[in-house]
């Protein structure tokens, strides 16, 4: 699905040059090993620059933060942004913002 979406927005980042590319992402997907490693390769692969794509993930994901804990670094090492989306609609407290690197935040 990434490479799909990265394919249609390398067309339209062509003709819009600042537009983002925000992209949710399941916590369980990033679980698998060799996730964040295969999303960036695939980023950079696409040609588009890794800080024109967000990668979101849901405020109720967290039961999984420590699994983005784990991959983020690799992820933004990359040039990828991380996201967090559906802000206000889940159940975590501040502490969860603290621990979790965001770049952007939206709500739905």
């Amino acid at each position: 699905m990434l490479s799909k979406a990265l394919e249609d927005f390398a067309l339209v980042r062509s003709v819009v040059p600042n537009l983002m590319l925000h992209v949710n992402i399941s916590p369980f997907h990033l679980s698998v090993p060799g996730a964040a490693e295969a999303i960036v390769r695939q980023i950079h692969a696409s040609g588009i620059n890794p800080s024109a794509i967000v990668l979101e993930i849901t405020e109720n994901s967290g039961d999984r933060a420590n699994v983005l804990l784990a991959n983020a670094d690799e992820l933004r090492l990359g040039g990828v942004r991380i996201g967090m989306d559906d802000v206000g609609n889940g159940y975590n407290t501040l502490a969860f913002f603290a621990r979790v690197p965001c770049d952007a935040a939206t709500r739905r």
